[in-house]
C-alpha cells in the first residue's frame, strides 16, 4: 500500500499543450503532472462540488 501523504502546497503553470501541476507533500516531495485544459476544468468542478457538500466521484476525465 502506498504511503499516505498530506498536501502542503500546489502550483501550476500553463504550457503549449495545457498545464503542469506541482503538488508538494508534507515531506517536501513534488508530484508533477501534465493536464489538459479539460482535465483542469474537471478538477475545478469536482473540488467545487465537494466544497459545496456534494460528491465529485461520478465525474471522471474521458480519454
Amino acid at each position: 500500500m502506498a504511503q499516505r501523504r498530506t498536501m502542503a502546497g500546489i502550483a501550476a503553470e500553463e504550457t503549449e499543450d495545457g498545464f503542469v501541476i506541482h503538488i508538494v507533500d508534507d515531506a517536501a516531495e513534488v508530484f508533477e503532472i501534465e493536464a489538459s485544459r479539460e482535465n483542469v476544468e474537471l478538477m475545478v468542478a469536482n473540488l467545487s462540488a465537494v466544497l459545496g457538500g456534494g460528491s465529485g466521484e461520478d465525474s471522471h476525465a474521458e480519454d
